[in-house]
């Protein structure tokens, strides 16, 4: 079995195929990829981190 460095291997992949390395969806890829497309991919991590915050704030809120 052949090991290769991930660091290196994903530094690789990012310069590659950045976004797709993010969200593995094949309207990401670069050869795919348009203007729409790094819309709803910027969204995603928006809406991500809404999330997260919900979660953190409801969190703290329960000690309250």
């Amino acid at each position: 079995m052949i090991r290769d460095n991930s660091d290196v291997t994903w530094e690789r992949f990012g310069k590659e195929n950045a976004y797709y390395g993010v969200l593995g969806h094949e309207k990401y890829r670069r050869d795919r990829l348009d203007e729409k497309a790094k819309l709803e991919f910027f969204e995603t991590g928006y809406d991500h981190v809404n999330h997260v915050l919900d979660v953190a704030t409801e969190g703290v809120n329960s000690f309250v």
